[in-house]
Protein backbone atom coordinates (compact mmCIF):
# COMPACT_ATOMS: atom_id res chain seq x y z
CA UNK A 1 0.00 0.00 0.00
CA UNK A 2 1.35 3.57 -1.06
CA UNK A 3 2.49 5.45 2.38
CA UNK A 4 0.93 8.34 1.25
CA UNK A 5 -2.86 5.92 2.21
CA UNK A 6 -1.60 5.43 5.39
CA UNK A 7 -1.80 8.93 6.70
CA UNK A 8 -4.85 9.59 8.12
CA UNK A 9 -7.54 11.46 5.65
CA UNK A 10 -6.36 15.47 6.51
CA UNK A 11 -2.48 14.22 6.15
CA UNK A 12 -3.27 12.09 3.21
CA UNK A 13 -5.14 14.95 1.26
CA UNK A 14 -2.80 17.54 2.56
CA UNK A 15 0.55 15.12 0.73
CA UNK A 16 -1.89 14.78 -2.19
CA UNK A 17 -1.94 18.51 -2.57
CA UNK A 18 1.93 19.42 -1.58
CA UNK A 19 2.76 17.07 -4.47
CA UNK A 20 0.22 18.76 -6.90
CA UNK A 21 1.72 22.14 -5.83
CA UNK A 22 5.14 20.92 -6.60
CA UNK A 23 4.86 19.82 -9.90
CA UNK A 24 6.37 23.01 -11.22
CA UNK A 25 9.87 22.52 -8.79
CA UNK A 26 11.99 20.42 -10.98
CA UNK A 27 13.98 22.84 -13.52
CA UNK A 28 16.83 24.69 -11.87
CA UNK A 29 16.44 27.07 -9.55
CA UNK A 30 15.36 30.44 -11.29
CA UNK A 31 16.48 33.89 -10.88
CA UNK A 32 13.61 36.16 -11.77
CA UNK A 33 10.81 36.76 -9.80
CA UNK A 34 8.37 35.87 -12.57
CA UNK A 35 10.38 32.29 -12.99
CA UNK A 36 10.09 31.63 -9.39
CA UNK A 37 6.51 31.92 -9.05
CA UNK A 38 5.92 29.36 -11.42
CA UNK A 39 6.83 26.74 -8.19
CA UNK A 40 3.52 28.78 -6.70
CA UNK A 41 1.22 28.53 -9.60
CA UNK A 42 -0.37 25.59 -9.12
CA UNK A 43 -1.69 26.43 -5.78
CA UNK A 44 -2.11 29.86 -6.08
CA UNK A 45 -3.11 30.61 -9.22
CA UNK A 46 -1.56 32.07 -12.70
CA UNK A 47 -2.43 35.36 -11.48
CA UNK A 48 -2.28 34.95 -7.58
CA UNK A 49 -5.79 34.76 -7.04
CA UNK A 50 -5.67 32.03 -5.07
CA UNK A 51 -7.18 28.31 -5.18
CA UNK A 52 -9.83 27.20 -2.37
CA UNK A 53 -10.14 23.27 -3.15
CA UNK A 54 -6.09 23.87 -1.96
CA UNK A 55 -6.36 25.78 0.81
CA UNK A 56 -4.41 28.45 -1.14
CA UNK A 57 -5.54 32.08 -0.78
CA UNK A 58 -4.95 34.65 -3.40
CA UNK A 59 -1.80 36.58 -2.59
CA UNK A 60 -1.62 39.09 -5.53
CA UNK A 61 -0.75 42.76 -4.41
CA UNK A 62 0.38 41.65 -0.59
CA UNK A 63 3.14 43.64 0.21
CA UNK A 64 6.49 42.14 -0.90
CA UNK A 65 8.07 42.31 2.63
CA UNK A 66 5.02 40.67 4.13
CA UNK A 67 5.04 38.05 1.43
CA UNK A 68 8.82 37.77 2.46
CA UNK A 69 8.09 37.60 5.95
CA UNK A 70 5.56 34.58 5.63
CA UNK A 71 8.12 32.55 3.57
CA UNK A 72 10.73 32.95 6.27
CA UNK A 73 8.04 31.97 8.86
CA UNK A 74 7.04 28.82 7.14
CA UNK A 75 10.72 27.93 6.40
CA UNK A 76 11.91 27.75 10.20
CA UNK A 77 8.41 26.66 11.69
CA UNK A 78 7.35 29.86 12.54
CA UNK A 79 4.53 29.27 11.05
CA UNK A 80 2.86 26.05 9.69
CA UNK A 81 4.46 23.99 12.10
CA UNK A 82 1.53 23.49 14.58
CA UNK A 83 0.11 19.51 13.94
CA UNK A 84 -3.44 20.85 13.42
CA UNK A 85 -2.75 23.44 10.51
CA UNK A 86 -2.61 20.76 7.78
CA UNK A 87 -2.69 23.84 5.07
CA UNK A 88 0.41 25.04 6.85
CA UNK A 89 2.14 21.65 6.61
CA UNK A 90 1.78 21.79 3.00
CA UNK A 91 3.18 25.20 3.01
CA UNK A 92 6.05 24.47 4.52
CA UNK A 93 7.36 22.28 2.25
CA UNK A 94 7.05 24.80 -0.42
CA UNK A 95 8.78 27.59 1.51
CA UNK A 96 12.01 25.29 1.94
CA UNK A 97 12.51 24.58 -1.87
CA UNK A 98 12.77 28.67 -1.98
CA UNK A 99 15.26 28.34 0.98
CA UNK A 100 17.44 24.89 0.24
CA UNK A 101 20.26 26.89 -1.37
CA UNK A 102 21.86 29.68 1.31
CA UNK A 103 23.52 31.92 -1.12
CA UNK A 104 20.92 32.22 -3.43
CA UNK A 105 17.83 31.92 -1.25
CA UNK A 106 17.38 35.45 -0.03
CA UNK A 107 17.87 36.62 -3.63
CA UNK A 108 15.12 34.92 -4.32
CA UNK A 109 12.51 35.56 -1.99
CA UNK A 110 13.15 39.07 -2.46
CA UNK A 111 12.76 38.62 -6.07
CA UNK A 112 9.31 36.55 -5.59
CA UNK A 113 8.21 38.67 -3.17
CA UNK A 114 8.43 42.06 -5.55
CA UNK A 115 6.75 39.76 -8.25
CA UNK A 116 3.64 38.88 -6.57
CA UNK A 117 3.30 42.51 -4.54
CA UNK A 118 3.05 43.66 -8.54
CA UNK A 119 0.55 41.22 -9.32
CA UNK A 120 -2.93 42.69 -9.65
CA UNK A 121 -5.71 41.50 -7.02
CA UNK A 122 -9.22 40.48 -7.66
CA UNK A 123 -11.85 40.47 -5.12
CA UNK A 124 -12.90 36.67 -4.31
CA UNK A 125 -16.41 35.21 -4.65
CA UNK A 126 -17.75 35.50 -1.31
CA UNK A 127 -18.13 31.89 0.45
CA UNK A 128 -18.42 32.82 4.32
CA UNK A 129 -22.53 33.67 4.78
CA UNK A 130 -24.08 35.48 7.54
CA UNK A 131 -21.69 38.01 8.56
CA UNK A 132 -23.20 41.11 10.09
CA UNK A 133 -20.99 44.17 8.28
CA UNK A 134 -22.65 46.83 10.25
CA UNK A 135 -21.41 45.06 13.31
CA UNK A 136 -18.52 43.94 11.64
CA UNK A 137 -17.14 47.76 11.01
CA UNK A 138 -17.58 48.61 14.98
CA UNK A 139 -15.09 46.02 15.63
CA UNK A 140 -12.67 46.45 12.72
CA UNK A 141 -12.66 49.98 13.87
CA UNK A 142 -11.90 49.08 17.75
CA UNK A 143 -8.90 46.74 16.54
CA UNK A 144 -8.10 46.09 13.03
CA UNK A 145 -7.87 49.62 11.61
CA UNK A 146 -4.35 50.79 13.04
CA UNK A 147 -2.92 48.23 11.76
CA UNK A 148 -4.99 47.19 8.03
CA UNK A 149 -5.92 50.55 7.52
CA UNK A 150 -9.06 52.03 6.99
CA UNK A 151 -9.70 50.31 3.82
CA UNK A 152 -8.25 47.11 4.88
CA UNK A 153 -5.81 48.02 2.27
CA UNK A 154 -2.78 47.59 4.94
CA UNK A 155 -0.34 49.30 6.65
CA UNK A 156 3.43 48.96 5.98
CA UNK A 157 5.38 46.64 8.73
CA UNK A 158 2.37 46.66 10.26
CA UNK A 159 -0.67 44.37 9.17
CA UNK A 160 -1.28 43.22 5.43
CA UNK A 161 -4.26 44.14 3.24
CA UNK A 162 -6.90 42.01 4.27
CA UNK A 163 -9.88 42.37 0.76
CA UNK A 164 -7.81 39.81 -1.65
CA UNK A 165 -6.95 36.25 0.45
CA UNK A 166 -10.13 35.25 0.33
CA UNK A 167 -12.93 35.48 2.93
CA UNK A 168 -12.42 31.20 4.06
CA UNK A 169 -8.91 32.25 4.49
CA UNK A 170 -9.57 35.27 6.54
CA UNK A 171 -11.89 33.11 8.61
CA UNK A 172 -9.34 29.81 8.88
CA UNK A 173 -6.25 32.41 10.10
CA UNK A 174 -8.67 33.99 13.02
CA UNK A 175 -9.53 30.54 14.16
CA UNK A 176 -5.68 29.86 14.16
CA UNK A 177 -5.04 32.55 15.91
CA UNK A 178 -7.57 31.83 18.50
CA UNK A 179 -6.39 28.74 18.89
CA UNK A 180 -2.90 29.08 19.17
CA UNK A 181 -2.36 26.96 15.97
CA UNK A 182 -0.52 30.42 14.58
CA UNK A 183 0.94 32.90 17.03
CA UNK A 184 1.55 30.40 19.27
CA UNK A 185 5.10 29.21 20.50
CA UNK A 186 4.89 28.17 24.61
CA UNK A 187 8.56 29.20 24.56
CA UNK A 188 9.39 31.23 27.59
CA UNK A 189 10.94 33.80 25.46
CA UNK A 190 7.87 34.48 23.09
CA UNK A 191 5.91 35.98 26.29
CA UNK A 192 8.17 38.63 26.87
CA UNK A 193 7.59 42.28 26.14
CA UNK A 194 10.37 42.02 22.66
CA UNK A 195 9.55 38.13 21.63
CA UNK A 196 12.13 37.22 18.91
CA UNK A 197 11.40 36.38 15.21
CA UNK A 198 10.98 32.73 15.82
CA UNK A 199 7.55 33.58 17.89
CA UNK A 200 6.08 35.67 15.12
CA UNK A 201 6.40 39.18 17.10
CA UNK A 202 3.87 40.47 14.52
CA UNK A 203 1.17 37.73 15.21
CA UNK A 204 1.60 37.89 18.82
CA UNK A 205 0.74 41.50 18.57
CA UNK A 206 -2.36 40.50 16.93
CA UNK A 207 -3.44 37.85 19.26
CA UNK A 208 -2.78 40.20 22.57
CA UNK A 209 -5.07 43.07 21.14
CA UNK A 210 -7.25 40.69 19.71
CA UNK A 211 -7.59 38.19 22.57
CA UNK A 212 -6.26 39.39 25.86
CA UNK A 213 -5.44 37.93 28.60
CA UNK A 214 -6.61 40.33 31.17
CA UNK A 215 -9.95 41.17 29.54
CA UNK A 216 -12.75 40.17 26.98
CA UNK A 217 -11.95 39.01 23.47
CA UNK A 218 -12.39 41.05 20.69
CA UNK A 219 -13.90 38.26 18.24
CA UNK A 220 -14.77 35.71 20.76
CA UNK A 221 -16.65 33.53 18.80
CA UNK A 222 -17.15 32.46 15.19
CA UNK A 223 -20.36 34.86 14.88
CA UNK A 224 -18.11 37.86 15.73
CA UNK A 225 -15.28 36.51 13.14
CA UNK A 226 -18.08 36.37 10.41
CA UNK A 227 -19.13 40.08 11.03
CA UNK A 228 -15.90 41.43 10.67
CA UNK A 229 -15.04 39.60 7.42
CA UNK A 230 -18.12 40.89 6.15
CA UNK A 231 -17.19 44.35 6.72
CA UNK A 232 -13.60 43.47 4.89
CA UNK A 233 -15.63 42.15 1.77
CA UNK A 234 -17.33 45.38 1.70
CA UNK A 235 -14.61 47.54 1.61
CA UNK A 236 -12.89 44.98 -0.80
CA UNK A 237 -16.11 45.87 -3.30
CA UNK A 238 -15.95 49.28 -3.02
CA UNK A 239 -12.12 49.30 -4.05
CA UNK A 240 -13.04 47.38 -6.92
CA UNK A 241 -15.87 49.95 -8.16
Amino acid sequence: MPAILKLPLAAAFAATVMLVCSVSTANAEPTKGKEIYQKCVNCHGIEGHGVKRFWAPGIAGLSAEYVARQVHNFYDGTRGSHREDIPGHRMRPMARMLKKDAKKSDAMIKAVSEYVAKMKPVVPEQTVANGDSERGQLIYAKVCKACHGANAGGMPTLGPDLRYTGDWYLLAQLKNFQAKRRAGNPAPECNGFTPPAHCDPKGLEMVRKVWPKDGPAVLPDEQSMKDVIAYITRLAESSNK
